[in-house]
């Protein structure tokens, strides 16, 4: 699945205008077509925790084997990531790998752009990918 086409189901659901920042979570199956879309978390106006135990609990329970993150930042036209939103989307690949559970992406929405880490920050995330091969 494409990032355009992530963004135009998560703006669907209304998660680009929260005033809260909310983690959700777009689960894909075999073929990476879509399952559903769950919200894993809400907190505050400047951050959201996430459990990676909440991602692979709803990966497994839907019967995704894949998934692409995501988190909105409210009040920001265009948003940019923090080095936690990149530890986070780290962390989550490293955490699921062992479940056979692919995060494809970590898309960050604000509320008239949004960044793709997997897309926009390759580089960022590669020097971590590296050793897990």
């Amino acid at each position: 699945m494409r990032p355009n086409t992530a963004v135009n189901i998560l703006q669907a659901t209304g998660h680009h205008n929260q005033p809260v920042e909310v983690f959700k979570a777009i689960l894909l199956d075999e073929d990476k077509e879509l399952i559903r879309v769950v919200e894993l978390a809400r907190g505050n106006r400047d951050q959201v925790m996430l459990d990676p135990n909440m991602v692979l609990g709803s990966a497994k329970y839907w019967g995704a084997l894949y998934v692409i993150l995501s988190h909105n930042h409210p009040g920001e036209s265009n948003p940019v990531p923090s080095q936690a939103d990149l530890d986070v989307t780290k962390y989550a690949r490293r955490y699921l790998r062992p479940y056979k559970v692919k995060v494809l992406d970590h898309i960050i929405l604000g509320s008239d752009d949004y960044i793709s880490i997997t897309r926009d920050y390759p580089s960022r995330l590669r020097r971590f990918w590296a050793w897990l091969v």
